[in-house]
């Protein structure tokens, strides 16, 4: 009995004294109780400055990017006709220098496959390519390169051209993703038992790539 009586003694000074301090001054706004503490609102991340962004001159750019694009072609000969549509997956590593503030050249592989109505293709090719950094994450850049490329039936080779647009979302002042627009342009060869047939190929597609710079 004296044990409990002890314990509620001991609770009821306790209590007395939190709400002492909860409520002491209540006529001053300022006072914070110690039995509610404000949420403190979240911080937005912090900005990084173009000083801090790794794009002067001397410094190095290591980068992978993945893209896709979609085709459609109607083909007419004569009195015949044919439509072919198919997809496309690419990934293209790069390793680039800064020439100077903003400006990079460097050489990238390109690989990636296709599917044209149940036919699977592949490509491989080595190229250079540029790119600039503008000073509020906007970057434009120029790559090519020469492809071969195999399918279940033939092989043949390309060049391909291509520009694109993108901005650099910098997590930190090392690493950015980096998504954007690209514009391809492939001239290929195709060599058949019998004849050799040149084509042009134009495609617009989405890529998202992650770049390191050091």
């Amino acid at each position: 009995m004296k044990k409990t009586f002890l314990l509620l003694t001991i609770l009821m000074i306790s209590l007395s004294g939190t709400a002492q301090l909860s409520f002491q001054d209540a006529g001053n706004s300022s006072t914070t109780s110690v039995l509610y503490k404000p949420v403190e609102p979240i911080s937005t991340p912090l900005a990084i400055s173009n000083d801090e962004k790794q794009i002067n001159r001397g410094d190095l750019i290591i980068s992978g990017s993945a893209s896709f694009y979609s085709w459609f072609n109607h083909f007419e000969s004569g009195a015949s006709s044919n439509n072919t549509s198919g997809v496309h997956f690419g990934l293209s590593p790069t390793f680039l220098f800064f020439l100077s503030d903003g400006l990079a050249l460097g050489s990238r592989v390109s690989a990636g496959f296709s599917t044209t109505e149940g036919n699977f293709s592949y490509n491989i090719g080595l190229g250079p390519e540029f790119r600039y950094y503008f000073d509020f994450g906007l970057f434009m850049k120029l790559g090519a390169s020469y492809d071969f490329n195999h399918s279940e039936s033939y092989s043949y080779n390309t060049i391909e051209i291509e520009p694109a647009i993108g901005y650099a979302i910098f997590l930190n002042p090392h690493v950015a993703l980096e998504p954007g627009f690209f514009y391809n342009l492939s001239l290929s060869n195709y060599d058949y038992s019998t004849s050799t047939s040149k084509y042009l190929n134009h495609n617009i597609g989405i890529q998202v790539g992650i770049s390191i710079f050091l």
